[in-house]
């Protein structure tokens, strides 16, 4: 049965508020193969946070730099679809960046993130997840918080579905 553990959950801003950042790390009691399998799979996300994204269009299939796709997001969370580039994907290491090319009314600029997951051992792995972001209006660290806490449910949605193919978690 795949568990979830959070080890980490940090935000901060940096340079006297000129940009934010955000980090969370887990370690899930699944292969990492397993685990890469679902955070990697660039057309899979509404899967991964069913409560925020509704659906994904993409130009590409995520394994190459410049690929995209396009998010539509809830309403309550944004007002317009969000479309991402693909910056890095380094699939021997289980590691790929993106950064926003249109944040569909997000409250930052130059918004970057990137994920990585480690095996350690056969049964387990760590994965982890680091922002970073220019913050545009209203609290820095509410905007770093929220994103971090979006890619928390999205962990524990993937020790769900690798557990028992249950229905993911919605956001906290």
């Amino acid at each position: 049965m795949a568990q979830v553990n959070i080890l980490d959950y940090r935000t901060e801003t940096c340079r006297e508020g000129l940009y934010a950042t955000g980090f969370a790390g887990a370690r899930i009691t699944a292969p990492a193969d397993a685990v890469w399998s679902l955070i990697n799979d660039w057309s899979g996300q509404q899967r991964l946070m069913p409560n925020e994204i509704l659906s994904v269009t993409t130009d590409g299939d995520g394994t190459r730099p410049g690929d995209t796709r396009t998010l539509q997001v809830s309403e309550e969370f944004l007002p317009h679809p969000v479309t991402e580039v693909l910056e890095l994907c380094d699939a021997p290491r289980r590691r790929y960046a993106y950064s926003v090319q249109d944040g569909g009314g997000t409250p930052w600029a130059r918004y970057y993130g990137e994920f990585e997951v480690l095996a350690n051992g056969p049964e387990e792995c760590l994965v982890s997840y680091v922002c970073k972001f220019i913050p545009l209006t209203g609290d820095h660290l509410e905007a770093a918080e929220a994103s971090v806490s979006s890619c928390e449910t999205m962990f524990e949605n993937i020790a769900l579905i690798l557990t028992e193919n249950s229905a993911p978690r919605t956001k906290r």
